[in-house]
C-alpha cells in the first residue's frame, strides 16, 4: 500500500495531515515522472502549498491536490476501485462543497489504486493512444 492512512467521522484534519498528503501527491508524480511531463504545468502542479499552524486550506487548495491525482488517472486509465474526484462548487447555487473525513479517503484510496497499478501495460496503451491523437501523429486507424 502507497499510502497507508484512514480518516473517520471523529478525525480532523490537521496542519500535518495535509503536509503529509501533499508530500504523498508529489511522491505519487514522481512514480509516474518517466511517463507523464511534470513540467506541463496545467496538468501537474507540484509547487503545492506547504501549511503551519495556523493556515486554513481552502477549497481550491484541496482542488490542486485533486486535480493532481485526476489528471493522472485520465493519463493512464482510472483502475477498478477508482473513486471519481468531487465537484466541490455548486454551479447552481455557487456555493462550495464542504470537505471531510470522506473526501481524504477518496483522495487516498484513489492515490492507493493508482500506485498498485502503475506498471499495467493498459495504463502504458492509454497515455500512448491519448498523445498520439492529440498530435494528430498516430499509428491508429480510425474506423467506422
Amino acid at each position: 500500500m502507497f499510502y497507508n492512512e484512514s480518516y473517520s467521522l471523529s478525525d480532523y484534519l490537521n496542519y500535518d495531515d495535509l503536509n503529509e498528503l501533499i508530500s504523498k501527491v508529489r511522491e505519487l508524480l514522481l512514480v509516474f515522472q518517466d511517463k507523464i511531463d511534470l513540467s506541463d504545468t496545467s496538468k501537474y502542479d507540484i509547487t503545492m502549498v506547504e501549511y503551519e499552524l495556523n493556515d486554513f486550506p481552502y477549497v481550491e487548495d484541496i482542488d490542486k491536490i485533486e486535480r493532481n491525482i485526476m489528471n493522472l488517472s485520465y493519463d493512464f486509465f482510472q483502475p477498478f476501485g477508482y473513486i471519481k474526484n468531487k465537484i466541490w462548487k455548486d454551479s447552481e447555487n455557487n456555493v462550495y462543497k464542504s470537505f471531510s473525513y470522506e473526501d481524504i479517503n477518496r483522495i487516498i484510496n484513489d492515490m492507493n489504486v493508482l500506485y498498485e497499478n502503475r506498471n499495467d501495460t493498459r495504463s502504458i496503451y492509454n497515455l500512448q493512444s491519448n498523445e498520439e491523437w492529440n498530435t494528430g501523429v498516430t499509428s491508429l486507424v480510425w474506423r467506422e
